[in-house]
């Protein structure tokens, strides 16, 4: 194992595969029940690495795993959720070829086997799922689709994923299940959370509608037609980044202090100036960077 500093508060733990990431993100659980990992704000594995962020004491957090040795993780750990498929989708021939079995037998060595959100990503609630052999990998299609329906399963490499929400992809499509896979009125709002174990079977001809979201108590704002800059920022969200829904940034590090930057200046200055190397200017009806040391106009 490698261990990179990140920041002032953060590790970056590096192994070898996605097989260690799940041993030490077992080992990483295991030390956070029984307290001994210490203040950590999130927990995010990753492909190869596992990022600790919100870490008190980040030296003395990175000699506990100095001599850190990967273990299998025994079966049966963490939950399990059973997702009924509908073995349907676009790309099942073309899979199956690619595997030189029928269609048939493509569904039943893909649905005979428990596989293991290794992490998640690309969008909240999106889970990579380990469990199928190298040797069935399938590359990512050359022409992504515009639209992924809600709900559908789907492979590329060695990973099996199920898309939470409708969105452009590039992955093959084997069938599709009805479950939410993300809900945010549910803890987790992820169906299937780094470490869970999930059971694909198929379930007949007819998945259903992938339910919306419920209805969240004590939203204020709600986006009915938005436009190609549109943005709804906040004060962000802490302990979810595992989930695929990441923190907040720099610019919303300081909830309310835009407006007010924005007011004070723009009326005699015109130009609003965020503390960054580059501020925009509004002049000629158009946006213009200026360097720092620029004088104003």
């Amino acid at each position: 194992m490698r261990v990179h500093r990140v920041g002032r508060t953060a590790l970056l733990l590096e192994v070898a595969d996605d097989g260690e990431v799940a041993s030490l993100l077992h080992d990483l659980i295991e030390r956070q029940e029984d307290g001994s990992l210490g203040p950590v704000a999130e927990v995010v594995p990753a492909a190869r690495t596992v990022l600790l962020d919100g870490v008190a004491e980040p030296e003395a957090l990175a000699r506990q795993f100095a001599d850190w040795q990967p273990a299998p993780v025994p079966p049966g750990t963490g939950p399990l959720v059973q997702v009924p498929t509908v073995y349907d989708g676009a790309d099942l021939e073309e899979v199956a070829e690619r595997w030189g079995v029928s269609p048939d037998e493509a569904v039943r060595i893909h649905a005979g086997r428990e596989y293991r959100v290794a992490f998640s990503g690309f969008a909240p609630g999106f889970g990579y799922l380990t469990g199928l052999p190298e040797e069935l990998s399938v590359p990512r299609r050359n022409t992504p689709r515009t639209r992924v329906p809600a709900g559908s399963v789907a492979l590329a490499g060695h990973y099996t994923g199920v898309y939470p929400a409708a969105s452009p992809g590039g992955w093959q499509l084997l069938g599709r299940t009805a479950l939410a896979l993300w809900d945010p009125a549910r803890d987790p709002a992820a169906l299937l959370a780094p470490g869970t174990g999930c059971a694909l079977w198929r379930s007949g001809d007819r998945a259903g509608e992938v339910p919306g979201p419920a209805e969240v108590p004590g939203r204020a704002v709600r986006v009915v037609r938005p436009g190609p800059l549109t943005t709804v920022q906040d004060g962000g969200r802490v302990g979810v980044a595992a989930l695929g829904c990441p923190g907040p940034g720099p610019w919303t590090s300081r909830p309310g202090h835009w407006p007010t930057a924005w007011s004070a200046t723009a009326r005699r200055r015109r130009c609003w100036r965020p503390p960054s190397a580059v501020w925009p200017c509004w002049r000629w009806r158009r946006w213009w960077p200026r360097s720092p040391g620029r004088p104003r106009r």
